[in-house]
């Protein structure tokens, strides 16, 4: 591995030590300087309550160019201007970011995979400390400069959600905020069944599938405003939804943030739709995983993409098949699975990635980098060698008993003609354009701007009430109801026979 996020050497340019701070290597001799910016919400020399006051403003929307529409999503910048504009944040002395490394093999064009080593916080033990110093971000994309953008860009986006405690915040009960208030539950959404078996489920369950503790709306809570798209004022949400580690009391454990719609971008409009095309992306996702029903497989050469045709020739030439399943639901904005799996005998390993964008060829991208970025990193590692989780996947599961993974023989090949464009030279009017489709399905996009001052990179997370999440969430709605509307299923799925296998990847 090689870094490739340097601090740069003192020079004259240097001059002083206002805004750096050196480190000496005692072995090379070498000195290098490392950025130290001054922390515009820093409560001794800067402004404490900055952070809280912009939270309470309603957000503006404003024109976003293109310049970039290659790839793996429309920008405002290229790869290569994000990268320069934000290096500086790359350090292992004074960085968000401590290392920007890639994985891959450097000398495949195919697969550009980095990650990205960043700091999570404080911590209270030996134990926390060994979580946070192994934490890690990743990287994917067509190209390197993509690959190296997107693990830069996910550590800061990561970073940015971590609660510090100047966040916006108000102190009350539920029923004192009226309507503006957003119960929890319309958000977390488990199942009355899940509620009532948490401390059974909870001895066996993985992180991400823990079940919290009941909301209780008689207490004072402390809540947190996101902006309305849809009816342009102020909601509110519990902050330990919003926000990463903040601490409720032992006795009201109600829930624990998740990253879902967590975006970064160059500006706030392009964070906003990524977050919102990722929330688009999950809730297709857990409609067809657990429900287990086979989605129709796309016809990749009809796209004429050289790399698609490359990257199957790639997969071929190492022992494995893929294929690209269409998971599009109501909302008409494309869904997409790569699947892959080892050819020949033995395990056959099967890998999944997924994308969702306006863009259907960028959607198959987005799924086949993905897949690429977890999948092919794990082929690495043997049989005898994988940690649990990974091994009942890896070499328990197959086609013969996830056929869902399979392509629907009776459904029509999906071929590009089938998705209509609806994209536009302008981010801005593209996020509008969608926050009009969720509108008239009766969806409200809300957003919380979770930019850091000193940070700059513009980073969001986007909620859509009532939108799941690919996690085992069972409670009623979308998740049984839109598989119905479209004719996936003849009737819902009864929550006794969702499919219960762990999301892999």
């Amino acid at each position: 591995m090689r870094s490739t996020g340097r601090p740069e050497a003192p020079t004259s340019r240097t001059g002083t030590l206002v805004g750096k701070i050196l480190s000496l290597d005692h072995v090379t001799q070498e000195y290098l300087a490392h950025n130290l910016p001054r922390r515009p919400q820093c409560p001794c020399c800067g402004d404490p309550t900055l952070l809280s006051q912009r939270g309470f403003h309603p957000i503006d929307l404003k024109p976003s160019p293109k310049r970039y529409v290659d790839d793996s999503g429309h920008r405002s910048m290229t790869p290569e201007q994000t990268l320069e504009r934000y290096r500086h944040l790359i350090s292992p002395i004074s960085g968000v970011v401590t290392e920007l490394a890639r994985i891959s093999d450097p000398d495949n064009a195919l697969v550009h995979t980095y990650k990205a080593s960043h700091s999570m916080g404080s911590v209270g033990s030996l134990r926390g400390l060994r979580q946070i110093l192994r934490h890690k971000s990743s990287g994917k994309g067509k190209t390197d400069a993509q690959s190296r953008a997107s693990g830069l860009c996910e550590a800061i986006e990561r970073y940015s959600f971590i609660y510090q405690g100047d966040e916006p915040r108000k102190l009350a009960t539920l029923a004192e905020l009226g309507e503006s208030a957003i119960h929890p539950e319309r958000c977390l959404h488990f199942s009355e069944l899940q509620y009532a078996s948490r401390d059974e489920l909870n001895t066996e369950s993985i992180g991400h599938d823990w079940i919290p503790m009941r909301f209780d709306s008689t207490r004072a809570i402390e809540w947190t405003p996101l902006w309305s798209l849809t009816d342009q004022c102020h909601k509110l949400l519990p902050t330990a939804y919003c926000y990463l580690w903040y601490r409720l009391p032992a006795d009201h454990d109600f829930c624990r943030a998740d990253s879902n719609g967590n975006a970064a971008g160059n500006t706030l409009e392009e964070a906003i739709l990524q977050g919102l095309l990722e929330v688009v992306e999950r809730d297709s996702v857990s409609m067809w995983w657990y429900n287990a029903v086979q989605r129709p497989v796309v016809d990749l050469t009809s796209f004429g993409d050289e790399y698609f045709d490359n990257l199957r020739r790639y997969y071929r030439d190492i022992g494995r098949e893929l294929w690209v399943l269409d998971l599009t639901a109501d909302l008409g904005i494309p869904v997409m699975a790569a699947v892959s799996r080892k050819t020949g005998t033995g395990a056959e390993r099967l890998i999944i990635g997924y994308g969702a964008h306006l863009d259907a060829r960028i959607a198959i991208t987005r799924a086949l980098t993905e897949m690429s970025q977890v999948g092919l990193e794990l082929d690495k590692v043997p049989d005898e060698k994988l940690d649990p989780e990974s091994a009942a996947w890896l070499l328990g599961a197959s086609l013969q008993n996830k056929p869902y993974l399979v392509p629907a023989s009776a459904l029509r090949t999906r071929k590009s003609r089938d998705f209509a464009g609806s994209w536009t030279g302008d981010i801005r009017d593209e996020l509008l354009d969608a926050v009009g489709v969720m509108r008239k399905r009766g969806l409200e996009v809300l957003v919380l701007d979770l930019t850091r001052p000193d940070i700059g990179l513009s980073v969001v997370k986007v909620v859509v009430p009532g939108m799941r999440f690919f996690w085992q969430r069972f409670a009623p709605g979308r998740l049984y109801d839109v598989p119905v509307q479209l004719g996936w299923l003849n009737a819902p799925t009864p929550e006794s026979e969702l499919n219960r296998t762990q999301m892999p990847f």
